[in-house]
């Protein structure tokens, strides 16, 4: 076994970050005086090793190593490094972090449980299918996150050499104001912010780029609307979702006013958790009184069998998409635009529709974990039916609803039963 690991791992660490590095990512230094400890474990494909770095009897920094096997060959490396602070009692016992909490035996599983008292490095490279490469610093104590950016150098990391030529990159071009950016990384303390329908917030793209979005709508109050169908794709999200639009616009200023995004134009709606706003890691920078024009709601187009209390409005199409259920000869389809829903039965369904969905699979049917402006390059754009390039999809979606081509969300909401904008604007601001 020991064997084992050291051919998965070698001696080194897949990444031998400098402490000149660490400086740039927002982690301490690792001392020559510190002891070292290190614990390997085995989770089906999943090979771990994890180090313990030791000052005295308190566990200072902890370096943790992931790889997946499959059919001997390494398909996914996880490195991830962060500071802490960790008590100890002769190195055996970690002691309870509250007066009625029980010591545990020092192990990986235990270390790895308590949440690190300082900032967190983690770079993942997976290359089952196609090569996928990320780095994040943050910070778990205070929610708060290092804006990187350079996703396109970034994924060209596939090994040490490489991380070191992207880090003599990175420390070269870092801006004045890096350092005290650092700072409030390591250092702001936990808030929770209040916030509502209109607030107008700020996200650092990457180290010299911000953003800016919108809150257009809190999920847990729609839910209360009587309006509100028993079987809608909004009744089935985790977390506390919010509805947010992004502007188009990517700016080297961070003291943008919502004045002064009046005439920007506004990305999809997007929903997200509400944790970035929350815990603000975006910063609210202002507010707004909505209008119609900001109001807007997904076209959500799924397939499905039969309704009942065990499925959702995404259940069965998500299950043909993912090919656990083979494609269906016949189904029907599930149409939702707002608080508005109608159903087409298959042979209602027109042979070109059928044919624009064999490819195609909503993406309206969970909650985006983090706020974040992909822009084209998501998925969810890639597959909305608001968008120009499925408008074909949209029109003959429309057709077999025996509505106009290029009809409108109150055309929809009349037709079907739902509030228009204007009704719910209303109901938004009230």
């Amino acid at each position: 076994m020991i064997e084992r690991w050291d051919e998965m791992f070698g001696k080194a660490f897949y990444l031998e970050i400098t402490n000149k590095e660490r400086r740039f990512l927002a982690l301490n230094s690792i001392e020559d005086s510190w002891d070292v400890t290190q614990f390997n474990s085995k989770t089906n494909l999943w090979y771990k090793r994890t180090t313990v770095f030791w000052e005295d009897n308190i566990i200072k920094k902890v370096i943790h190593e992931e790889k997946r096997v499959s059919n001997d060959v390494v398909t996914f490396v996880i490195y991830r490094e962060f500071d802490t602070k960790l008590l100890t009692e002769n190195r055996e016992w970690i002691l309870p972090l509250t007066s009625r909490g029980k010591k545990k035996k020092v192990n990986a599983t235990n270390i790895m449980a308590v949440t690190p008292f300082g900032c967190v490095f983690h770079f993942y490279l997976e290359t089952l299918h196609s090569i996928d490469v990320g780095i994040d610093v943050f910070n778990c104590r205070n929610n708060k996150v290092l804006a990187i950016g350079e996703e396109e150098k970034i994924h060209k990391i596939t090994n040490d050499k490489d991380f070191h030529d992207f880090m003599n990159y990175y420390m070269a071009t870092c801006p004045e104001n890096y350092f005290d950016k650092i700072k409030e990384l390591r250092d702001n303390k936990h808030v929770t912010v209040k916030y509502k329908v209109g607030d107008v917030f700020r996200m650092e793209i990457d180290r010299f780029h911000y953003g800016y979005g919108i809150i257009t709508g809190k999920i847990k109050d729609i839910l209360k609307w009587k309006e509100l169908p028993e079987k809608h794709s909004l009744r089935t999200l985790m977390m506390v979702p919010i509805m947010v639009r992004y502007y188009d616009i990517c700016t080297t200023s961070e003291s943008l006013s919502d004045e002064d995004l009046t005439n920007i134009p506004l990305s999809r709606v997007d929903i997200c958790g509400d944790n970035d706003i929350i815990w603000g890691t975006h910063k609210i920078i202002g507010h707004k009184e909505l209008n119609v024009d900001d109001i807007e709601f997904n076209l959500v187009c799924t397939r499905f069998q039969e309704f009942n209390k065990h499925v959702t409005t995404h259940t069965y199409d998500s299950l043909v998409a993912d090919g656990i259920v083979k494609s269906p000869n016949n189904y029907k389809l599930y149409v939702e635009w707002g608080m508005a829903s109608a159903f087409i039965d298959d042979n209602q369904i027109s042979p070109k529709l059928k044919e624009y969905l064999v490819d195609y699979k909503s993406p309206h049917g969970g909650v985006n974990m983090s706020i974040r402006n992909l822009g084209k390059k998501g998925y969810k754009y890639k597959y909305n039916l608001l968008n120009q390039e499925n408008s074909k999809i949209r029109e003959e979606i429309f057709r077999c609803l025996q509505l106009s081509s290029n009809a409108s969300f109150d055309d929809f909401a009349i037709q079907f039963g739902g509030l228009t904008k204007e009704q719910i604007l209303k109901k938004l601001q009230s």
